[in-house]
């Protein structure tokens, strides 16, 4: 299982290397300068928050990725035992039309790795993402958005579910 992670990470921060190289090159010669934003993403959670980011690849496109890690101590009173999840999902995302309120689609995937005593039974879960959302600009820095959409669950068995996130904080950089 350690090797699938490898390769999944390997391969995502290569998507992200080769993105930002070909939207560097793009402004530098003279194309659309919003090809190199980039963002930070916050979303909250009570039960796991994530971190992330994108890079735009063109003005109505993006490259998105983001991680999140949750933990638990272990609990002899309650009976809670200890374990960790670290999970890493990667999507493109493409706007319909970019405004105040900006529409857009994603797809992607992700992969889940848990470990511990609390997750025994549960080593690793590849999953497919899609989804439509929408971002609201409150300047040209600073933006929320949400998503909405299906799953589905490739690894240890196969399940469809529908998810909706959370609202998902945005800082644009320069």
């Amino acid at each position: 299982m350690n090797n699938i992670l490898k390769t999944v990470i390997t391969s995502m921060v290569l998507a992200l290397v080769t993105t930002g190289v070909s939207a560097n090159e793009t402004a530098t010669t003279g194309s659309s300068a919003s090809s190199n934003k980039l963002t930070i993403d916050i979303t909250p959670s009570i039960s796991t928050s994530t971190i992330g980011g994108r890079i735009f690849i063109a003005d109505d496109s993006a490259v998105v990725v983001n991680g999140r890690l949750s933990t638990q101590a272990e609990d002899k009173d309650s009976g809670q035992l200890s374990g960790t999840i670290l999970g890493i999902n990667g999507a493109i995302m493409k706007y319909f039309s970019r405004n105040t309120l900006s529409p857009f689609w994603q797809a992607g995937g992700g992969i889940t790795i848990y470990s511990g005593d609390a997750y025994k039974n549960r080593d690793a879960e590849l999953t497919g993402l899609a989804g439509i959302g929408a971002e609201y600009a409150f300047n040209k820095n600073l933006s929320i958005r949400s998503v909405v959409g299906a799953s589905l669950q490739l690894t240890p068995a196969f399940a469809l579910s529908t998810f909706s996130n959370a609202v998902t904080l945005s800082y644009h950089l320069d």
